[in-house]
């Protein structure tokens, strides 16, 4: 998908994200190609009505499509 995306639209940046105790995700992310950019805090609503943090990977259009 994430080819298609770059190769068929002007998108030059994919970006995903996880609360930050879900490694299995961070794990995906990262198999995907992404990579760890930031880390921001209260950034979601959590179920309770509280806030939690979201660590957010990104993916270029470098780093999947040759020059």
């Amino acid at each position: 998908m994430s080819l298609w995306a770059f190769a068929e639209t002007d998108i030059a940046r994919l970006i995903a994200g996880a609360v930050p105790d879900n490694l299995a995700s961070h794990r995906v992310l990262e198999k995907a190609g992404f990579k760890r950019e930031a880390y921001l805090r209260s950034r979601l609503p959590a179920p309770d009505g509280s806030r939690q943090d979201d660590v957010q990977f990104v993916l270029l259009a470098e780093d999947l499509l040759p020059g």
